[in-house]
């Protein structure tokens, strides 16, 4: 999954905000977490409950309980290696590299 989203919205971003500039870096890595991020737990949570027999109603309250907890835990780990790959790593190797 990481392997298709995850290029594509590095290029997005980069295309969107040029450059290593602070301000430019510090963009991307924020709406990174905030788009990506926050879509890519949503699904990974859901299915897993889904996958597991939950309820749908309970799968969906789960995700909505947990979501701040997990984007936290996602500004904790993913903003600092963010401010790293959008101003050191090459484009080329980026996506590699999560």
């Amino acid at each position: 999954f990481g392997g298709f989203v995850y290029p594509f919205a590095y290029v997005r971003l980069d295309t969107l905000w040029k450059g290593v500039h602070f301000s430019s870096v510090f963009k991307k890595s924020v709406v990174e977490i905030g788009t990506v991020g926050i879509f890519v737990n949503c699904i990974s949570m859901s299915s897993r409950g889904l996958l597991g027999g939950h309820e749908s109603e309970h799968v969906a309250q789960h995700v909505f309980q947990e979501m701040p907890t997990v984007t936290m835990n996602d500004v904790r780990v993913w903003l600092p290696y963010n401010l790293v790959a959008f101003s050191i790593i090459p484009v080329h190797i980026r996506p590699s590299t999560t």
